[in-house]
């Protein structure tokens, strides 16, 4: 392995051509005129304000602001200022999903009949979200409605509509199951939900099957389904949040065109931060109606009412009484999502469910405790797989037969891996080997000789395609481009494993080996991080996939200090120089968990070096903070190392 450990600069990078707008991003079928009063979502406020041409910036800022605006394909006046001031105005109308309108009738009418009716959700975040949103949606427009939800067990039941979930739930007198954040492949099950006699009404964004077969049920509420709605890449929570949305306007017995009275609007806007958090935490493309959802909802994120949400938010540290900073989509998806996400994976979701719909005073209090330790064990399960499969890897491309062709896919398995766990586990190795990545383990419940596994993917490779190249080594599998889950008889793991393989290299450009991506945004010059610009930049947010925090270039620095930092010594900072305009300007830049790299960086090397600018609060006062993301040594007074594998 070369150093720096995860990727070189490459001449490319520099040279980047700026990507067209994205399909469907700021463009199409965008409603200007959404009828509910969104005004107070306080989404962005004023962010657009001199942003449009980069007034007080000064040219250089200016010149850096345009390059990361080029970069994400936001090239013309209007999309320029929908980018810096995201708004719910920005969205669709719910009616433009598709069966929108027969969903909202077949559940209202459902509730207002008496009729018992099941929430069915999934066990991931989003699904959580999902799940949560539409009880308290229910809620909201009749507070005794017979509702109950229902969150498989990830180990135990798997993914989705099962058959014994559906007949469990019509043993219990539900007459209507709604499906959040899964159901549209669920074709078998819903031949089931008919022959029970329960109605079923399906929302979901996930792939469709391959064969194009679409569940038969009373509403297939879904962003991609039909041709009616132009942005396609809503999670599970943001679809659950629109159909809240068309839910108010039917009970509110209003015209479309008309304003939610105060009461669902409310409700619409306190329900908002969940789809915002599902949105982040199942990794949602950050543009269009997705930047919109987030940079609104993330503004209300202490104002649902929800006690244990208010609960975790506090639990986590995401609020807390010291910290005036605003609540980022990073924070999000590093420190709240993590403890929803460990019910599911280690326990069983449906603690996170209650915890954010019907628990109260002491129960809160416990259910946090229970999420704060389930936490805690996912860390150092997930650690230990990660150990166990990282090493295995390492001894394959070690060995005589493929280190002179490595695998362009990292398949592996373990009769006593974590099944919750090991979808983490797999996107750790993605980003060290820039390899689509399936870990499989013994599915104990439904029999020792089948394997079940999840997979996690990198950008250009389609994971559910690759997949669908290989179905006939696969009992199942679904997901999507970047995330699958698979399921194998033993006797074909290894037929599996050299399928998915060859069908990932057919997918690959010719004779290119799969190698971690840097995407550079910008190259600057030392005396572009000035704290006005880098402010400005920030105004980019919420950050996060489709939307990554920019990555700017600086060439030709002389490093002049390097210094561990940290009690631990797992971090250390660098100090360099550049001559400009006759006189010395310095640049500091932190790179952390990085510190085995230290002693390659030597004092009166040059280097290239390629920064995450940003700005932090030290004692209350701003200051611009540069994290190394990458470097090249481009003269050293030693030979340029290698590291050992």
């Amino acid at each position: 392995m070369q150093f720096p450990a995860k990727r070189w600069i490459r001449p490319d990078a520099r040279r980047r051509v700026p990507q067209t707008a994205p399909a469907g991003h700021l463009s199409g079928r965008v409603s200007t005129d959404v009828a509910v009063d969104l005004s107070d979502s306080g989404a962005c406020e004023g962010a657009g304000d001199g942003a449009g041409d980069g007034a007080g910036d000064g040219a250089w800022g200016a010149s850096l602001l345009d390059q990361l605006l080029h970069a994400r394909g936001v090239v013309d006046a209007d999309a320029r200022a929908a980018f810096f001031q995201p708004t719910l105005k920005q969205l669709q109308p719910p009616w433009d999903l598709h069966d929108m309108t027969k969903a909202v009738n077949a559940l209202h009418a459902a509730i207002t009949a008496g009729k018992r009716v099941a929430i069915y959700g999934d066990y991931d975040v989003d699904g959580v979200m999902a799940t949560t949103i539409l009880w308290h949606a229910l809620r909201a427009v009749r507070a005794d409605a017979a509702i109950r939800t229902y969150i498989p067990h990830r180990r135990k039941e798997g993914y989705g509509l099962n058959a014994d979930a559906i007949h469990r739930l019509a043993d219990e007198g539900v007459e209507l199951i709604v499906t959040v954040d899964c159901g549209v492949s669920a074709v078998d099950e819903a031949a089931i939900a008919a022959e029970r006699g329960v109605e079923l009404v399906l929302t979901d964004h996930h792939n469709l099957r391959a064969d194009g077969a679409v569940p038969s049920a009373l509403a297939v509420v879904h962003p991609r389904v039909g041709n009616t709605h132009a942005f396609g890449d809503l999670c599970g929570a943001a679809v659950a949040w629109k159909f809240a949305w068309a839910l108010f306007y039917e009970a509110a017995g209003c015209s479309r065109e008309g304003r939610l009275p105060e009461k669902f609007q409310k409700a619409l806007l306190r329900l908002l931060p969940l789809a915002s958090v599902g949105t982040i935490a199942d990794v949602m493309p950050l543009l269009g109606e997705n930047r919109a959802i987030v940079a609104a909802g993330l503004p209300w994120i202490e104002r649902t009412d929800i006690e244990g949400f208010d609960q975790l938010l506090k639990r986590t540290r995401v609020v807390s009484p010291s910290s005036t900073a605003p609540i980022d989509a990073e924070t999000i998806a590093f420190r709240f999502a993590p403890w929803i996400n460990a019910a599911g994976r280690m326990q069983h979701a449906e603690d996170a469910v209650e915890l954010f719909t019907t628990a109260r005073g002491a129960r809160v209090d416990e259910l946090v405790r229970v999420l704060a330790e389930l936490n805690e064990q996912r860390k150092v399960d997930s650690a230990a797989i990660h150990l166990d499969a990282r090493k295995n890897w390492l001894s394959r491309i070690c060995s005589t037969s493929t280190s002179t062709n490595p695998e362009a896919a990292i398949v592996l398995w373990n009769d006593h891996w974590n099944l919750g766990i090991v979808g983490i586990v797999c996107s750790k190795l993605v980003d060290e080997f820039a390899r689509p990545t399936i870990l499989l383990t013994r599915d104990v419940h439904e029999g020792s000789e089948y394997f079940k596994g999840s997979g996690r993917s990198v950008a250009g490779i389609d994971m559910h395609a690759a997949l669908s190249r290989c179905a006939d080594t696969l009992v199942s599998y679904g997901g999507h481009a970047m995330a699958a889950g698979v399921k194998v008889h033993e006797s074909r793991l290894d037929e599996f494993r050299k399928a998915f393989c060859g069908a990932v290299r057919s997918m690959l450009p010719h004779d290119s080996e799969p190698r971690p991506e840097l995407v550079i945004d910008a190259v600057a010059r030392v005396d572009a991080f000035e704290l006005s610009a880098i402010q400005t930049i920030d105004r980019l947010q919420p950050f996060g996939r489709g939307n990554p925090r920019p990555l700017v270039l600086v060439e030709d620095l002389e490093v002049t200090q390097v210094r561990p930092l940290g009690r631990d010594g797992k971090h250390f900072e660098l100090v360099t120089r550049v001559e400009l305009h006759g006189q010395l300007r310095h640049l500091t830049a932190k790179w952390w968990r990085s510190a085995e790299y230290q002693k390659f960086v030597q004092v009166g090397a040059r280097i290239d070096l390629v920064v995450e600018p940003s700005v932090s609060q030290f004692r209350g006062i701003a200051e611009v903070s540069l994290t190394v993301v990458d470097l090249e040594i481009r003269s050293s007074r030693a030979k340029k190392p290698t590291l050992e594998k």
